[in-house]
């Protein structure tokens, strides 16, 4: 990749030769350029901005010293002057920077504008036709504002977190702090001005070496503590020197080195040295397991008992730019062959400062893999940010959120006895890179903190709880309950409990919210929050549930393909889930009942990144699965692995519920008996809990555990799939179903019912209402949309809740978004409108068989979008501007999805199909 622009390894990733300071004479614009773009070229960023400063002074307008200053001042850190220079460069208007526009969105984000952020990522994701990959961390960085704008809102936890201030840290870079001895010392490494007189171009302070403080108990301030007594200073060199870990016995010291040159780059490899008799040894270079022959290898990290090493290394094999590896070793510094870490944790882009532990619980007798790393590719508040991988895979990935992480870049996060340190480049430092403290009770106390608590669940919240009574007085159970905004817009629904009580918790306080309940028509509101229970009296209704049994026939079917129960997948991510494994060992069991079937096992993905790297992602989720189906005994010879990537989604891909459920493996089985899964799939909603699920599906938690494959608390991050008891015939929960806005364009038993327009006319298309379907006899069926209910579908088409109900022989009021509902044959159908359109591209339904082409609607033409369109060849295409087409549709944003029927046309056009003559 060529991502050079991503914040590297400070100092750890390009290394140059000193280049001393010496005045300058300023020259012409044209000097001054060639002069900047010779620095420039060798990494010499800070020097090389001061020659495009002199060069923008003779010409402001000139784009190519504009967007290399911008770059010069991103590269040595200055995010703010970097900000103001990209968007001086996105102003110029330059084709020859159409990075600029990515780059200003990303400085934003940096500098902690997060929405400005996201709308020029937005923007620059309509207009960019360039490389894929700046599609896809584009899309990153954006996902990564919207999760910042979300914990910002919250509470930040207290950890005393606090700069160490000086003397460890300076007005140069601080960073990467190992502990030395206890909590009281350390050692960090440091680009201030040492013994070396000369400056590292990339930032304007010295190379960096390790440095030593201790803290005075009496005093309670840092002082360095000599080197030169014990020859701990002698590990330094002329170039860049730091970034190590001690073993935990203190005798051995693994550390950075870049001392080796080859073809003009600077080349880091790992170094040991050895307490021996109170002085430290000359450093010995660890072998070429480690430290790859003509690559760069840096930042150790040890196990506990010193016989793992973690390290960023940049060698063939990788993921991305710079991963994680890890090796074992066998007697004295013997090193075996180098693994990688592998996804989740590494991507392709940068992985840095591992820090490893392994935490032993003295209750179950189990150990636990931990691993603290920096990474800027994972969804994140700013460049770098600090992530926790837990399990025996690593596999189980979070965010610790605030306040470690920040708009900036945060890394090399370590803990101590009763203290942690993390290095930072936010606002409040002394210098470009600064180190933090923060308190903890213990390494044990903080970790099981971090797994517990996300930063957005700690808001402070309410909860409306209510109790429904019959007109005898006795708890009515099953009814559902409907919670709304002060608008009617519907937020969430549930149903009462055996006690007939229904609540809805972690609710923000700063709102008002109404709760309905529906029968025949009949609406009971305005239950305010502050009331802690109410009763009300109604005639009973029971939302009925048929448990639907497994049913085993030994006669197959006549060669039709049945969908056994799909698995899901993390985003970005091919590593088996362990509800995914339950239902693979269910798919086996069912091989071994029927060994002469077939199974087609089919990878999907979300829309996000480009077609061709979603397609190889599909395919290695469906590799994932044939590889676990073998271990469990199916021979190759029965499957069939086939990938889809993007192209066959089953819900929208505009919503977190709705691209988990796109995140997935199929399975199509011919031959064999009928299979009726006892599972359906809920994607977690925000601040819910394992407790939560259960009593949502009626369940306990040990049947939730074991339904899910899930040991201890389990995880219950948003947005997670979970299994749940099947209840009616789908195989996703009818909530998330509806949450996700499904946009299926056919039925299938996997996801239910969902429609595009196609021409058929539709009527009033607005959040509360939906499409209706004119049929020959005169009579119309209904599509049900997003935040419907039987009682708004009644209203707007003048009948009843009883008689929709009876015309569709439902047994309860539960409906789903796509589901079809006769109508009574009185009801009329209404004509379209531009207005309805809009509505309904919002919920993914489309013209999508006549994408690419001209469409009329109500007389004026309309060019439907296909799956390479995008705003800026759209505006191309009709010769018109950006604006001009947001504001002939009505449109919020710049993003476009396949089959949107779109006014081009200032008039009517002269042609059928092309632009105007």
């Amino acid at each position: 990749m060529s991502l050079k622009g991503f914040r590297t390894l400070l100092f750890f990733v390009l290394f140059i030769f000193l280049t001393p300071l010496q005045a300058q004479k300023v020259g012409s614009a044209k000097q001054e350029i060639l002069l900047g773009d010779k620095f420039f070229s060798v990494h010499d960023y800070y020097i090389a901005a001061e020659h495009y400063e002199n060069a923008i002074k003779q010409d402001p307008q000139n784009a190519h010293a504009v967007y290399r200053l911008a770059e010069s001042y991103r590269l040595h850190f200055d995010y703010d002057e970097a900000e103001n220079m990209y968007k001086k460069a996105v102003d110029i208007g330059s084709e020859d920077y159409p990075l600029a526009q990515f780059y200003y969105a990303l400085m934003l984000k940096t500098n902690g504008k997060y929405e400005e952020a996201s709308e020029n990522f937005e923007f620059f994701i309509a207009v960019y036709e360039g490389e894929d990959e700046f599609f896809d961390i584009a899309l990153l960085h954006y996902n990564g504002c919207i999760l910042a704008l979300e914990q910002l809102k919250k509470p930040v936890q207290d950890f005393d977190f606090e700069n160490l201030g000086g003397p460890v840290n300076t007005g140069f870079s601080d960073f990467a702090a190992t502990i030395w001895e206890h909590d009281s010392s350390i050692v960090i490494t440091s680009s201030r001005k040492g013994k070396q007189a000369d400056i590292y171009g990339r930032l304007g302070g010295g190379f960096t070496n390790n440095y030593r403080f201790r803290k005075d108990t009496t005093s309670n301030s840092w002082k360095e503590v000599d080197g030169k007594k014990d020859k701990f200073e002698d590990l330094n060199t002329e170039y860049n020197d730091g970034a190590g870990a001690f073993t935990k016995d203190k005798q051995k010291y693994y550390f950075t080195s870049c001392n080796e040159e080859l073809e003009d780059e600077i080349l880091c490899a790992i170094y040991v040295s050895k307490l021996e008799k109170g002085k430290w040894s000359d450093p010995e270079k660890l072998n070429e397991n480690v430290n790859a022959q003509g690559y760069w290898n840096a930042q150790p990290s040890l196990s506990n008992s010193g016989d793992t090493i973690f390290f960023v290394s940049k060698r063939p094999g990788g993921m991305g730019m710079h991963d994680i590896w890890y090796a074992t070793k066998s007697g004295e510094e013997n090193w075996g062959k180098a693994e990688n870490v592998g996804a989740p944790v590494n991507t392709p882009y940068i992985e840095m400062s591992p820090n490893y532990y392994k935490e032993y619980n003295e209750e179950s007798g189990e150990q636990t893999q931990i691993l603290f790393f920096a990474s800027n590719g994972h969804e994140g508040f700013g460049g770098l940010d600090v992530f926790m991988a837990k399990g025996d895979e690593l596999d189980d990935i979070r965010n610790i959120g605030l306040p470690f992480n920040s708009q900036r870049d945060d890394f090399y996060f370590v803990l101590g006895d009763k203290k942690g340190y993390m290095s930072t480049n936010r606002d409040d430092g002394m210098g470009n890179d600064d180190i933090f403290q923060f308190n903890i009770h213990s390494r044990e106390a903080i970790i099981e903190t971090l797994d517990k608590i996300d930063s957005l669940d700690q808001a402070e919240t309410i909860t409306i709880r209510g109790r429904i009574l019959d007109d005898n007085g006795n708890p009515a159970p099953d009814v559902v309950i409907i919670l709304t905004d002060e608008e009617g817009n519907r937020l969430k629904y549930t149903l009462t409990d055996e006690d007939g009580v229904f609540v809805f918790a972690n609710l923000d306080p700063t709102k008002n919210y109404r709760v309905i309940m529906e029968e025949d028509g009949d609406v009971f509101t305005e239950i305010p929050f502050e009331i802690d229970r109410f009763e009300v009296s109604k005639d009973e209704v029971i939302a009925s549930e048929s448990d639907e049994k497994i049913i085993d026939s030994e006669a197959p079917p006549t060669g039709a393909k049945n969908l056994f129960e799909n698995i899901y997948f993390d985003f970005d991510r091919y590593k088996l889930r362990s509800e995914s494994k339950k239902v693979l060992r269910e798919l086996a069991k069912y091989y071994k009942k029927y060994p002469d079937i077939k199974i087609e096992v089919v990878g999907n993905t979300d829309s996000y990144g480009s077609n061709a790297y979603n397609q190889k992602l599909a395919r290695n989720r469906a590799n994932e699965a044939v590889a676990y189906l073998k271990k469990k005994g199916v021979p190759m010879s029965a499957l069939v692995i086939d990938a889809y990537g993007e192209d066959k989604p089953i819900a929208t891909n505009d919503n977190p519920i709705g691209r988990q459920l796109n995140r997935r493996v199929e399975f199509y089985i011919t031959g064999g008996g009928i299979y009726s899964t006892p599972a359906m799939i809920y994607v977690m909603e925000q601040n819910g809990t394992l407790e939560d699920v259960a009593k949502k599906f009626g369940m306990t938690l040990e049947e939730l555990k074991e339904l899910n494959g899930i040991e201890g608390e389990g995880d219950i991050r948003a947005y997670t799939p979970v299994r749940v008891r099947r209840t009616g015939d789908m195989n996703i929960a009818p909530i998330t179903f509806n949450y996700a806005g499904n946009s299926l364009a056919q039925k299938n038993t996997n996801s239910g019912y969902a429609g595009t327009v196609k021409g058929h006319t539709v009527s009033e298309a607005t959040y509360n209402k939906g499409v209706t379907y004119g049929n020959a006899d005169g009579s119309g069926y209904y599509m049900v949309l997003p935040k419907n209910t039987l009682y708004t579908i009644a209203k707007i088409h003048n009948t009843t809740v009883e008689e929709i109900k009876k015309l569709n022989n439902l047994k309860s009021d539960l409906i789903y978004t796509g589901q079809r509902l006769r109508l009574n044959k009185d009801v009329p159908v209404i004509p379209v409108s531009q207005d309805d359109l809009s509505s309904l591209a919002d919920f993914g339904i489309s013209y999508s068989d006549q994408m690419g082409e001209m469409v009329t609607i109500d007389g004026e033409k309309r060019y439907v979008t296909n799956e390479e369109d995008t705003f800026h060849t759209v505006c191309l295409r009709f010769n018109l501007e950006m604006e001009e087409l947001r504001t002939m549709n009505g449109l919020k944003n710049y993003m476009l999805r396949p089959g949107m029927p779109l006014k081009v046309y200032k008039d009517e056009p002269t042609t059928e199909n092309g632009v105007n003559e």
